[in-house]
């Protein structure tokens, strides 16, 4: 009995996809379900930068989509920010609006990009330092053509950025068992929340070399 997959493995496998993420889409029935049905934000991040024929330009409607889907992610770690939520939070505000097409001029972007470096350079401990990171990707992809490595290092930072407050959280208690199984189920709840954020913005499983 053929599989949906069948053509796809020899793709996957010359671009290294996880062995993992090849089994998971070789137990789901269709494409359409293997996409609804996904719990990782970072598998399906990944078959997005492989798949779609993103535009060379800035400002293109998938580029902004792209930033949108980096701003959702990089505001889920704001909550780890502590006193740095306000700085970051103005940042966010200013690339969201240019990814809604509103009027946003480059220097605003390039601020917001600056404003958010700056915030790194006084943050400190790693669920702080993850959130900026989140945010700075989002306001560098908007200033930048290419929105690929900012969104994953947003969608990365935040992932991270909860873990490190689940595990800092559990390490007051002073056990490692306690700590690692934190990190874990945080890290997961995020990429979750993630694959969620990344359906709403690609409903559908994008096909291989499709343009958007």
């Amino acid at each position: 009995m053929t599989h949906w997959t069948d053509d796809l493995v020899p793709w996957l496998e010359k671009r290294n996809a996880c062995e993992e993420a090849v089994a998971y889409m070789r137990s789901q029935p269709t494409r359409r379900q293997a996409w609804g049905r996904c719990k990782r934000g970072d598998w399906m991040s990944w078959w997005l930068e492989r798949t779609l024929v993103v535009p060379q330009r800035r400002g293109s409607p998938l580029h902004r989509k792209l930033v949108a889907m980096s701003c959702e992610f990089s505001r889920r770690s704001l909550r780890n920010a502590g006193k740095y939520r306000p700085a970051l939070d103005a940042a966010l505000t200013t690339v969201e609006r240019w990814a809604a097409g509103g009027r946003v001029s480059f220097a605003s972007l390039i601020a917001a990009d600056s404003a958010a470096e700056s915030t790194a350079r006084s943050a400190r401990g790693a669920a702080w330092s993850a959130a900026w990171s989140a945010a700075r990707s989002a306001a560098r992809s908007a200033a930048g053509s290419t929105a690929w490595s900012a969104a994953r290092s947003a969608a990365w930072s935040t992932a991270e950025s909860a873990a490190w407050s689940a595990e800092s959280a559990a390490r007051s208690a002073a056990r490692s068992t306690a700590e690692s199984t934190a990190w874990s189920a945080a890290r997961s709840a995020e990429l979750l929340a993630q694959a969620r954020i990344i359906r709403r913005h690609f409903r559908d499983m994008p096909e291989i070399g499709k343009k958007s």
